[in-house]
């Protein structure tokens, strides 16, 4: 990491307080989701209420980050002026061994199928780590 890369706590600020878990945990090599303590089904991304029952008993458990790529797309204009440096880049739709589905950057030729792992990637822009399927070969 460069010298100018923001200091953890920094990092933390920027993102939601229900999202921080998450980010923390990918920065410390941990992949964490909120899991509902009433009906013990895990979802993404990180929200007040489960999305399965309603409940807000939630707690958040480490899972394996490995998954099946199940859409993929590749978009070659920015949606922002600030990504235009990086286009074209692929987005897939990954679905976690865990039952979990999330989307994250990938390699350009990734397609539906391959297996991946999802990581946090530094970037300079808050929330500071983006995810990326990582191809399993």
């Amino acid at each position: 990491m460069s010298a100018d890369w923001p200091a953890a706590e920094e990092r933390l600020r920027a993102r939601d307080p229900l999202s921080r878990p998450f980010w923390a945990g990918l920065e410390e090599g941990r992949f964490l989701v909120p899991v509902c303590r009433a009906c013990e089904r895990p979802h993404f991304y990180p929200r007040p209420l489960c999305p399965h029952c309603g409940s807000r008993e939630l707690a958040f458990e480490a899972t394996s980050p490995d998954g099946v790529v199940i859409s993929a797309t590749t978009l070659s204009r920015a949606p922002e002026p600030q990504w235009e440096g990086e286009v074209p880049y692929t987005l897939a739709v990954v679905r976690l061994d865990a039952g979990i589905s999330l989307m994250a950057r990938a390699p350009n030729d990734t397609k539906p199928g391959d297996r991946v792992r999802i990581a946090g990637e530094p970037i300079a822009a808050p929330p500071f780590l983006r995810l990326v399927a990582i191809r399993e070969d």
